[in-house]
C-alpha cells in the first residue's frame, strides 16, 4: 500500500519563531581568539540586535554554553589552546544549536570533516560580515518555529515528522537530527518522488546566495542515509538520480 503523504499548506510569511527570536536577539556564542575579527563581528551584530556572549578557548566556550544555552554558536577552529573541532564535538553532543565553523583552512577536506562532525555551515577566512549575517539568518531559520495553524505532522515512507516539534520518528522511534540535517530531510520529505537538483536542494535548504560548493550536500545526504536507511550503502528511500540529482522515494522498490 502506498505511504500517506500530508503536507501543509504554507503562507510565504517570515516564521513566528524566526520573528521571535529577531525580537528577542537571538543569542549567539562566538569562540574566536583573533581580537580584531572578534571586535568586527561584535560590532556587526549588535548592529542586528543580536546577544552576543565571547569566548577565545575550548574551556571558556564549554564553559559559556553551559552557563546559558545559545541559539547559535561561531567557532573558530584553530584556537590557542587546543581545537575548535573539541568544542563542537562536545556542543553537538548535548544539544542540535546551529554551528558555523570558522576558519582559515580553504582545503575541500578541512569542510567536509567540519560538517562531518556536525557543524551546520563552514566560511573560509578572510570573512565578509555581510556574507556571514546572511549565513546566520539561514541557520537561525533551520531552527525557527512553523506557523501556528499550520498542519504539523508530515508522513511519508518509514517517517514521521512533526512540523510543530521539530521531531522526527523513524518506524516508532525518535531520531535525532542536527538543525541543517532537519531542514534538507524535511525538505525530501514534502516533495517525495520528485527529482530535485543539486542546486535546488542547495537554495532551498541553505539560500540562494550560498557561495560554497555543492559537496556540503552531499555530506549532509551522506549523513540522511546513516539515519534513515536499514543499508546506507545500498539506499532505499534517498536515491541518487544519475544526471538529474536526488529522489526520496515514498514507496521504495523492495
Amino acid at each position: 500500500m502506498r505511504a500517506m503523504v500530508v503536507v501543509a499548506e504554507r503562507r510565504e510569511s517570515v516564521p513566528s519563531g524566526e520573528r521571535s527570536l529577531k525580537r528577542a536577539g537571538a543569542r549567539v556564542l562566538l569562540v574566536e581568539d583573533d581580537p580584531g575579527l572578534a571586535r568586527l563581528i561584535r560590532r556587526k551584530l549588535r548592529q542586528h540586535r543580536f546577544t552576543l556572549e565571547m569566548a577565545t578557548s575550548v574551556d571558556e566556550a564549554t564553559r559559556a554554553f553551559d552557563r546559558q544555552h545559545a541559539d547559535l554558536i561561531m567557532i573558530d577552529l584553530d584556537l590557542a589552546d587546543g581545537s575548535g573541532w573539541q568544542v563542537i564535538g562536545q556542543i553537538r553532543s548535548r544539544a542540535p544549536v546551529p554551528i558555523i565553523a570558522l576558519s582559515s583552512r580553504r582545503a575541500e577536506r578541512d569542510t567536509v570533516a567540519a560538517l562531518e562532525l556536525g557543524a551546520d555551515d563552514y566560511l573560509s577566512k578572510p570573512i565578509g560580515l555581510d556574507e556571514l549575517q546572511a549565513r546566520i539568518r539561514v541557520a537561525l531559520r533551520h531552527v525557527a518555529q512553523p506557523e501556528s495553524g499550520a498542519e504539523p505532522i508530515v508522513r511519508v515512507a518509514n517517517l514521521e515528522l512533526d512540523l510543530e516539534q521539530r521531531r522526527i520518528v523513524r518506524e516508532g522511534r525518535s531520531v535525532h537530527f542536527t538543525p541543517t540535517e532537519y531542514e534538507l530531510l524535511k525538505f525530501f520529505a514534502t516533495h517525495p518522488d520528485r527529482f530535485l537538483s543539486d542546486r535546488k536542494l542547495i537554495h532551498a535548504v541553505w539560500g540562494p546566495a550560498w557561495q560554497g560548493g555543492e559537496h556540503i550536500l552531499h555530506v549532509y545526504i551522506a549523513r540522511l542515509r546513516r539515519k534513515v536507511e536499514d543499508e546506507p550503502a545500498a539506499p532505499r528511500y534517498l536515491l541518487t538520480e544519475s544526471g538529474l540529482g536526488y529522489r526520496f522515494a515514498s514507496e521504495p522498490d523492495c
